[in-house]
């Protein structure tokens, strides 16, 4: 029988995920969340400046939590070092983020 990787979650699958436009507006708010008691939004465009090795202020990430900028795949990666989590429970947060607007309204 083979493992799966420590970081999965068993019910998450991106079959489950019909429109992954969600991503666009829903992993800045799942950012936000695992964000907003460590760190400023300040402190994470520093952060990811110096990680990044490129200029990145506090209004690109303010956008970002926003879903007014899509995040690309490296800064994504890089943000979820600093955050100290996988890419796959980030997405999962914003997938379960996603549902609970969904059932809102």
């Amino acid at each position: 029988m083979s493992q799966k990787p420590p970081d999965m979650v068993e019910s998450f699958s991106l079959v489950e995920i019909k429109d992954l436009s969600f991503l666009n507006r829903t992993l800045g708010p799942a950012i936000q969340v695992l964000r907003r008691d460590r760190f400023t939004q300040h402190e994470m465009a520093e952060l990811l400046t110096q990680l990044l090795g490129k200029s990145f202020d506090q209004s690109m990430f303010a956008r970002i939590e926003l879903g007014r900028r899509k995040i690309k795949a490296h800064e994504l990666i890089v943000v979820c070092h600093i955050l100290e989590c996988s890419t796959a429970s980030l997405i999962r947060l914003a997938y379960d983020i996603a549902q609970a607007k969904a059932v809102s309204g």
